[in-house]
């Protein structure tokens, strides 16, 4: 544990460097990552971590408070966090449509719902692996989708869906009662404060 005094002389516990480290590998969160959520330099993170700073209390405070609540926040269903409004595609719009959605939302998967029913969905991963051309606006999203993302009940914890969403860049579906309710990709377990 590293020590460190305050004006009125308390003397306040906090994790060692290389705790954070593991705790912040083990969650899966990358250095840019980490500081973008925190609001530090990732400048700052590295250095810390290479033990070539000595970091100000209130850092070392915001760091582990985020990563130790990240640590907790999976396993809460996933109806208390993820409850992000679904924004989908038809299969009769065009790959470009779903292209605008996922800028504008800063989403990599976006579901494929047709009357209610998920019929697909469109990743930027797979958007990724293909040449663009001025047919896209043509292209239609049934001729690209893939196979739709996993539906889940709200109720599910989130360390059951994490692991997932961590070896893909895939979203999830979660419903309530039979509907749908929200979506969650591994933003939401990241982005959580």
């Amino acid at each position: 544990m590293i020590s460190i005094q305050k004006r009125d002389l308390r003397i306040v516990e906090l994790p060692t460097i290389d705790y954070l480290i593991e705790l912040r590998k083990s969650l899966r969160i990358t250095q840019p990552q980490l500081a973008r959520i925190i609001d530090e330099p990732r400048s700052t993170i590295a250095r810390i971590e290479s033990k070539k700073y000595e970091p100000k209390f209130e850092v070392i405070q915001k760091i582990y408070n985020f990563l130790y609540k990240k640590q907790n926040i999976s396993q809460k269903p996933l109806c208390e966090f993820g409850k992000r409004k679904i924004v989908s595609v038809k299969p009769n719009q065009t790959i470009n449509k779903a292209i605008d959605l996922i800028i504008k939302h800063k989403f990599e998967c976006i579901p494929v719902i047709d009357n209610d029913v998920v019929k697909g969905k469109i990743t930027t991963m797979k958007l990724a692996t293909r040449k663009t051309s001025a047919r896209d606006s043509k292209i239609k999203v049934s001729n690209f989708m893939e196979e739709p993302p996993i539906i889940v009940p709200c109720l599910t914890p989130g360390t059951l869906i994490k692991p997932f969403l961590e070896s893909s860049s895939d979203c999830v579906i979660i419903t309530e009662k039979g509907e749908l309710i929200g979506l969650v990709t591994l933003w939401d377990f990241l982005n959580q404060k």
